[in-house]
């Protein structure tokens, strides 16, 4: 029971990063046709909502190898659930581990039930890209964070220490005697 219990927090987070682009990808298909869209903002940099789809990875590289991306997205997702009960005292890291659960889930529910991916978010002239996209991103990101966050900067040895000065016959004769040495002679001016 405590083994499900450390899978809720991934089970809400990455469950609703699914639920939002799915969610939203549905309402873009059914409301654009490709390559249509509505321009949300146009200064500084325009922002438009898009119907595009992708059938390549992240930023539209390797277009056309579909069984690839699903097959890596498979991976990851195996990769994910068996590291995540490791991280049950991080939450950023189990933040993070969610977040880009949730987003390859997302792009891999398209690409099994289309065959491609449905992106939306256009800016400037960047790639399209969608909510998926951002989560796992977004979660990298965080990761990154946490990394830079607990590595500890090199140690530095310790400086040596000079060896302790022997001890003079009459500082040692005094010493055996149980009274204290005698510091240097004082010189009279």
């Amino acid at each position: 029971m405590s083994r499900l219990r450390n899978y809720v927090f991934l089970i809400v987070v990455a469950g609703g990063v699914l639920a939002l682009d799915q969610t939203v990808k549905a309402w873009v298909r059914n409301h654009f046709a490709l390559g249509l869209g509505r321009t949300l903002l146009w200064e500084p940099i325009p922002v438009r909502l898009v119907h595009w789809y992708n059938t390549g990875g992240v930023f539209g590289l390797l277009q056309g190898y579909s069984t690839l991306w699903v097959v890596l997205a498979l991976v990851i997702t195996l990769l994910l659930l068996h590291a995540y009960p490791r991280m049950a005292r991080n939450r950023l890291l189990r933040l993070a581990l969610a977040l880009q659960l949730g987003g390859a889930l997302g792009n891999l529910t398209d690409r099994l039930l289309r065959g491609y991916v449905t992106d939306f978010i256009s800016i400037g002239r960047f790639p399209v890209f969608n909510l998926a996209d951002v989560a796992i991103t977004l979660g990298i990101g965080l990761l990154l964070l946490d990394t830079l966050r607990w590595s500890e900067p090199p140690q530095q040895e310790a400086a040596p220490q000079p060896p302790e000065a022997p001890m003079s016959s009459e500082a040692t004769a005094s010493h055996a005697a149980g009274s204290a040495p005698a510091g240097p002679p004082l010189e009279e001016t």
